[in-house]
């Protein structure tokens, strides 16, 4: 028992006492009897056992569900992936957009793959090179060319055609990746542009096996324009007895329509020609100018090729005239150089000329 403090009068009384003695103010009890909040404890984690009980059964409830649904659908989780057989030119076609070179590739997928195999033997073993014929013209040729003639004749017949099947396949590749192919030509080179357009734009029938004096083999389309024939060559045709389809089948000029023209040509010959001057002193020191219009060129010198001995200045004329005729033959331009007239020029005076007739004509040395 303790004692307690009237609110009231402040009397010193017992705190088991429900009244105070003195002026009978009520007295309120500051906690409660332990049986009461034990019960009330007790009660607290009655309820939160049953919460907790009913959450945990609806999880049970929901993962039986999920159990019993796998059970009784086992396709939704078990369906085996569907198996079909698929052709070679089935798959390409699914692709959409079917080129003739797609249906071509699927038609001899089994020869294209034991020719690759053939040509990466010869070339690891440096008995062949791979590489772009006559990529300075307007037809080039993708051309697999042997080392030795010998080499070739010990193939069979079913290797060569699939060698052949196979060079004939790597011509889109050629064309999207010109640089691979070109053959000993700088990239600094003038010419190596144009030798890039000439690849990009080869008919998709221009390829060749050959050995280093001649052709053994060349597509249908490349061989129907060759002016002079080997007497060793043969059309793909003609080689395979044409037991192949859709290989070399001649569909007229098949080469894209963007070639150079003649007037690229032109342009680009100037450029050339242009650049060496400006860029060699031998020539830049004495050539003002140059113009050209169709076989007529004029030359404008100065002084400095005036006061060069006549031997000197007819060198550098001709010089200049063999450059201009070497960049015509390295773009497949035919023409004939007597065919051209050269007239020098100073200070507004001929002072020389040349022509496919009398030659240079020095008229200082008169």
């Amino acid at each position: 028992m303790a004692l307690v403090k009237c609110p009231e009068c402040g009397t010193q009384i017992s705190d088991k006492a429900s009244n105070c003695q003195k002026c009978g103010c009520p007295i309120e009890k500051n906690g409660m009897p332990i049986k009461t909040a034990c019960l009330i404890l007790i009660a607290i984690v009655l309820v939160m056992s049953a919460f907790i009980y009913s959450v945990s059964g609806k999880k049970s409830k929901q993962d039986a569900s999920a159990k019993q649904t796998q059970v009784i659908n086992p396709a939704i989780t078990e369906r085996k992936p569907e198996i079909k057989t698929v052709t070679a030119s089935a798959a390409i076609s699914e692709k959409g957009n079917v080129t003739s070179e797609d249906s071509y590739r699927a038609e001899h997928i089994e020869s294209i793959k034991r020719g690759k195999k053939l040509v990466k033997k010869y070339l690891d073993a440096n008995q062949a090179t791979l590489f772009c014929y006559g990529d300075l013209t307007n037809d080039p040729r993708l051309s697999f060319v042997f080392h030795k003639e010998t080499t070739w004749k010990k193939i069979t017949q079913v290797d060569k055609e699939s060698i052949c099947i196979y060079i004939k396949s790597l011509i889109p590749e050629a064309k999207s990746n010109p640089e691979k192919y070109i053959y000993k030509i700088p990239k600094g080179a003038p010419v190596y542009p144009m030798a890039v357009k000439n690849i990009r734009n080869m008919c998709l029938d221009c390829w060749d096996v050959s050995h280093n004096y001649g052709a053994f083999v060349i597509g249908d389309e490349a061989w129907a324009r060759i002016e002079y024939k080997d007497e060793k060559s043969k059309s793909f045709s003609e080689f395979s007895n044409r037991k192949y389809s859709n290989v070399s089948q001649n569909k007229g000029d098949t080469r894209d329509n963007t070639k150079m023209s003649r007037e690229e040509v032109f342009d680009h010959r100037m450029k050339q020609l242009i650049k060496k001057i400006n860029t060699t002193d031998y020539y830049n020191s004495s050539i003002e100018s140059i113009s050209i219009g169709g076989d007529n060129i004029l030359i404008n010198v100065n002084d400095i090729w005036i006061h060069s001995v006549p031997k000197e200045r007819e060198e550098l004329i001709k010089n200049i005239f063999s450059f201009w005729t070497h960049t015509g033959k390295l773009s497949g331009i035919e023409e004939n150089p007597s065919d051209y007239t050269i007239k020098i020029m100073c200070s507004n005076k001929k002072v020389a000329s040349w022509d496919g007739l009398r030659g240079f004509v020095d008229l200082l040395s008169k």
